[in-house]
């Protein structure tokens, strides 16, 4: 009844998507790609501009593909989770970003970590009964919430209370809730851009 939801008939889409949800399809190059293209790197939130990366599914050894869904990373450089991440060179979120800027994924080099408020919106919350609240026609591939009894995603937010730069915002993707973890923990990773 509130937000975007209340005036989605007044909304005219750009893309597609459910609801008030407006994306667009890229391939890896960053060219538009068709409302139904089946194969696809990244997203556009047309209401946003802000592009997203699509992960690719499980690898086969898990942990060898660079954007795969089931790798996990460090917000802190010193302590990385190796060995969930597809090398010893790429297991922080910093390392991880880089690698990711420096092939121009989906024709850009700025890719970062989203803020609390960007994860935000691209999630779901009506749908609290599946699996996860992203669109999934958008954002197919989710990692198995056995791997670390969470969904938690890193944002770029770090949290202020007791502890500095220690503790890091994170969005749990499941169930859309929020908390502070150790800077050194494991956790998720997707990135966005401005075009």
């Amino acid at each position: 009844d509130s937000g975007r939801d209340s005036v989605a008939d007044a909304i005219d889409k750009y893309g597609a998507g459910e609801k008030t949800f407006d994306f667009t399809k890229f391939d890896v190059n960053g060219d538009e790609l068709s409302n139904d293209a089946l194969v696809f790197s990244c997203v556009r939130d047309n209401f946003t501009g802000l592009v997203w990366e699509v992960k690719t599914g499980n690898a086969s050894p898990q942990f060898s593909a660079l954007r795969s869904v089931e790798n996990q990373y460090s917000i802190n450089d010193a302590l990385n989770p190796v060995g969930t991440c597809p090398s010893a060179y790429i297991c922080s979120v910093e390392q991880y970003m880089e690698a990711v800027n420096d092939q121009a994924f989906c024709g850009g080099a700025n890719w970062r970590l989203p803020t609390y408020l960007e994860l935000m919106g691209i999630m779901d919350y009506g749908e609290v009964d599946k699996n996860n609240l992203l669109p999934n026609e958008y954002f197919p591939n989710t990692p198995d919430r056995s791997q670390l009894n969470h969904l938690f995603y890193w944002v770029s937010n770090e949290n202020v209370e007791g502890g500095g730069d220690l503790f890091n915002w994170v969005i749990d993707i499941g169930n859309g809730d929020d908390s502070a973890i150790n800077a050194t923990s494991k956790a998720y990773v997707r990135l966005v851009r401005e075009p």
